[in-house]
């Protein structure tokens, strides 16, 4: 895939480490700028709204990568969902169409990908895809899963699509940002084929599932 600039996001491999990314100007949280200002935090859920403009199938394009991190930066666990390509094999390789997920951990093992079955391309003229993406920390395991994903290439999937884990060592999802997930995710392939993605909604829940605070702000990731 060819770069686009500074949406193109370069996943980590085993061994590397990232530099942190200074982030000023948080949208605030009834007055806060961080989730870090709700402790308890277990499990996060964002959801997301993608436009397409005019896809190419033939380069397979647009390609759209989104991040999820528990925490502002890209140097603690980390999870992704790659849209219209995917990774498949052992070791893990670039593939067209599709999506898939992964999660990565900062202790230099290799990530965890899985990818949905069938590797349909996106080929329908202003499509819009929604869809949840869920960070949940339980048991010493932090799980990244897709949730009622509908779209016009993928279909409707009512509760959870896609889902990885791998063992975590941090005690809550308090460090989580928003804004960074904002800041981070968009179209690495082809930007010009999407029209916008926003992150509409963000929800904090504790160990329990109850409903700590719901975050209605509109944060755009692209344009």
């Amino acid at each position: 895939m060819r770069s686009e600039g500074p949406r193109l996001v370069s996943r980590r491999r085993a061994g590397i480490r990232m530099a942190a990314l200074a982030l000023g100007g948080l949208a605030a949280i009834r007055g806060v700028g961080r989730a870090g200002t709700i402790p308890g935090t277990m499990l996060v859920e964002e959801d997301w709204a993608l436009t397409i403009g005019t896809p190419d199938p033939v380069n397979h394009a647009p390609g759209v990568k989104m991040i999820m991190s528990t925490q502002g930066d890209l140097l603690g666990y980390s999870a992704d969902y790659s849209i219209n390509f995917h990774k498949e094999g052992n070791p893990a390789t670039f593939a067209v169409g599709g999506f898939g997920i992964e999660i990565c951990s900062p202790d230099g093992s290799q990530p965890v990908s899985v990818s949905y079955p069938g590797g349909t391309l996106l080929n329908t003229v202003g499509e819009a895809i929604t869809w949840t993406q869920r960070l949940k920390l339980k048991g010493g395991s932090l799980t990244f899963s897709l949730q009622n994903g509908q779209s016009t290439t993928w279909g409707s999937n009512p509760g959870e699509m896609l889902s990885v884990s791998a063992n975590c060592s941090i005690a809550d999802l308090s460090a989580y940002d928003p804004n960074f997930s904002a800041a981070r995710s968009g179209p690495v392939w082809w930007p010009d084929r999407v029209t916008s993605l926003v992150l509409s909604a963000v929800r904090y829940y504790d160990k329990s599932g109850k409903l700590l605070f719901s975050d209605p702000t509109d944060r755009v990731a692209y344009p």
